[in-house]
């Protein structure tokens, strides 16, 4: 009787591995064909991080930097963060030059949504650009954000950039706030996010 749980157990947990990135639908992990990591809900919990940097930055052949403007970049093996597309939900995302964690960065937005906001993360190592372009050379980052959540989730954060010489490059500050709550449970919520973004003229 003994055995015959655990054996339900085991199945139950392998069919829950599944990803959406290797091939664009849905497939059991051992038949995606590509070299694919998960971190999950779970693992995202239990680890002492504060932000998605930090949680990729520990896969195998994956590096993440942070430029001397705040932001984040991200590398698979070898190749640069230009070669590197980062995805939320299966959504690509525009970047310039990094990402802020739970921020912007530039001109073009590049958003990092919170931790408690995130189901799992994806993270193809290795060429994907059939799929999803040129810029998949080096691999891919999905961010698969929760659709139901448990229970009423907030964050916000603050940005500041001053400049060494703002007379000519002009400040810049804002905020980012998300927030997500149940409506029925396992079956329906809402979810906001609201940027606010403030840059003062530059004399150049």
């Amino acid at each position: 009787m003994l055995s015959g749980a655990l054996l339900k157990a085991e199945e139950k947990y392998q069919l829950n591995d599944v990803v959406v990135s290797a091939s664009g639908f849905e497939q059991d992990l051992v038949d995606a064909p590509a070299s694919i990591s998960i971190i999950t809900k779970e693992e995202l919990e239990k680890k002492p991080i504060k932000d998605i940097g930090e949680a990729i930055g520990d896969i195998p052949g994956v590096d993440v930097t942070m430029n001397k403007t705040g932001t984040y970049d991200f590398s698979i093996r070898g190749f640069g963060s230009s070669y590197t597309l980062v995805l939320i939900d299966g959504k690509r995302q525009s970047v310039a030059n990094g990402f802020y964690d739970n921020g912007f960065s530039g001109s073009e937005s590049g958003y990092l949504p919170p931790l408690s906001m995130i189901e799992r993360i994806e993270v193809i190592r290795g060429p994907a650009s059939t799929l999803y372009g040129s810029d998949a050379v080096g691999g891919v980052i999905n961010i698969i954000t929760k659709k139901n959540p448990d229970k009423t989730e907030a964050n916000i954060e603050f940005n500041t950039l001053l400049q060494q010489h703002s007379n000519h490059y002009g400040n810049a500050g804002g905020f980012n706030a998300y927030v997500a709550t149940p409506l029925i449970e396992d079956t329906l919520s809402i979810s906001a996010r609201l940027k606010y973004y403030d840059k003062a003229a530059s004399d150049l």
